[in-house]
């Protein structure tokens, strides 16, 4: 599950790389590094985080969280 959700917000961040750039007579060219933070599984809409992140056993309902910082050349 995790890969797949930093395979979705790897996705979201070159779409909002593309805008950014595109918003200015730019485009968007190779992935020059990404880096990936802590996840959170937190109880479902919960606005709980942590450093190292957090994984809550309470419920069976849960929202998951990933944070991924992704640098790419400009052309």
């Amino acid at each position: 599950m995790r890969a797949k959700l930093l395979a979705s917000a790897m996705l979201d961040a070159k779409e909002r790389a593309t805008a950014i750039t595109e918003a200015v007579g730019g485009k968007v060219g190779a992935l020059v590094s990404v880096s990936s933070g802590p996840t959170q599984v937190t109880t479902k809409n919960s606005l709980d985080r942590a450093a190292g992140g957090i994984y809550d056993v309470s419920t069976i309902e849960k929202t998951v969280n990933v944070t991924l910082s992704a640098s790419f050349k400009t052309k």
